[in-house]
């Protein structure tokens, strides 16, 4: 896209002379000739911006319906009759290893947890990339941390019930963000490659850790 920007900014100036275009004129004319190219870029490559974070606008409510159901059977809401207490009694019952009851809050082990892995995340999004972030991206970023190490203390006072699905909730997106780290992975599924396409993206990644970690 930089390629052909640098030449409609070359064919603007020609136009300039050409037609005696005002200033107005030549930036209305550079806007909808750049419009229509990144339309056929992405036509061509079937790769529209909003692709990109469609999966996640579909996981936010889904994870909100599924916390606020959690909380529901906990608390016996919205009515608290003999199904709703039958279903409060299995989920007492129905934890493992140290917190064996759902029912009530994990204050150590679930809220670390889920805090290190919305962590891991962030970073290792943050270090895979190989353009340097803008001003917004790095508040953006820094606000998902803020973020991630307010839910510890949330975590830690709410069922286990609820933070142990937002841990397994986190531990999947984790895995799915190395899995479609992979070039293999994203040409079996028809992932274009594009300029910003890393040929060896775990190595990339542990390097870059490596490097984090040294500078400090």
């Amino acid at each position: 896209m930089k390629n052909i920007l640098k030449e409609l900014k070359f064919e603007t100036k020609v136009a300039i002379h050409k037609f005696n275009l005002t200033e107005l004129q030549t930036k209305r004319l550079f806007k909808i000739s750049a419009k229509k190219q990144w339309t056929k870029l992405i036509e061509r490559d079937n790769c529209h911006p909003a692709k990109a974070s469609l999966l996640i606008w579909l996981q936010i409510p889904m994870w909100i319906v599924i916390s606020v159901s959690l909380r529901n059977l906990v608390y016996m809401l919205p009515g608290n009759d003999p199904v709703a207490q039958i279903r409060y009694l299995e989920l007492s019952k129905e934890g493992c290893l140290w917190f064996p009851d759902l029912t009530t809050p994990d204050s150590i082990f679930l809220p670390i947890a889920l805090g290190i892995i919305n962590l891991a995340i962030i970073e290792i999004q943050s270090l895979i990339r190989l353009k340097e972030k803008s001003k917004l991206e790095k508040i953006i970023t820094n606000v998902f941390r803020g973020f991630s190490i307010l839910m510890i203390p949330i975590a830690a006072a709410v069922p286990s019930s609820l933070s142990l699905y937002w841990l397994s909730s986190s531990v999947y997106g984790l895995g799915q963000n190395l899995f479609l780290m992979s070039p293999k992975v994203k040409k079996m599924v028809g992932i274009p490659k594009t300029s910003t396409s890393i040929d060896k993206p775990y190595s990339h990644l542990m390097i870059q850790i490596k490097n984090k970690f040294s500078s400090h």
